[in-house]
């Protein structure tokens, strides 16, 4: 009877103990550090997707024509009280071309007020870009329900700001008049502030 007993417990032993080894299964410590490597590839982490965002260069597309503003025949640079003078049909030219009309094409607001003289010096003495045309521009703006008529021979966009300056001004008093658009400011006056400082450096 003894006997019995033992064979029997010994019996269930040795199930419970091959239902043990059956069901766990042992991976090489290789394996699973190549199974986590390929996870990582796939998936990476939502920092490493903005670092390498971030690293991409922006493609700059080369613009003919603007519904909100003429090409303009020459651009001027303000580098805090320098200016350089950039030609039509160059790259840099293509670039600020570009990033300008993203600009208009984000926000819409009004701004007609006279710009005095003393705030269009400041603006020069900082950061700026200036469309320049050979010939008098005439542009509508429509902003909700309202349109303006823009006759102008330049548009000045101080950076970092929202202000689209046109000159010259109706009133003989003043060279630059604002408006009637608002233009974005970020993060397109970083990408212009940047194309200034690098172009100055590199003259």
């Amino acid at each position: 009877m003894k006997i019995m007993k033992i064979l029997l417990y010994l019996l269930l032993f040795l199930i419970i103990l091959f239902m043990f080894l059956g069901g766990c299964k042992s991976v090489p410590y290789e394996d699973e550090t190549e199974i986590t490597g390929e996870e990582i590839a796939v998936e990476p982490s939502a920092e490493t997707a903005v670092e390498e965002e971030q690293d991409k260069d922006i493609e700059y597309k080369v613009i003919t024509k603007s519904r909100y503003f003429e090409m303009p025949d020459e651009i001027i640079l303000y580098n805090k009280g320098e200016q350089k003078t950039i030609k039509k049909n160059t790259e840099i030219y293509n670039k600020i071309v570009y990033i300008t009309n993203e600009r208009f094409k984000k926000d819409c607001g009004m701004a007609e007020e006279v710009i005095p003289d003393e705030f269009v010096e400041e603006i020069k003495n900082k950061f700026a870009v200036e469309f320049i045309y050979d010939k008098e521009i005439q542009t509508i703006y429509a902003c909700y329900e309202f349109s303006y008529e823009k006759n102008y021979t330049k548009i000045l966009f101080p950076l970092p700001d929202f202000r689209a300056i046109f000159g010259p001004c109706e009133n003989e008093f003043y060279e630059y008049q604002a408006g009637p658009i608002y233009v974005s400011i970020h993060p397109e006056s970083d990408y212009l502030i940047e194309i200034i400082k690098e172009e100055f450096i590199s003259r």
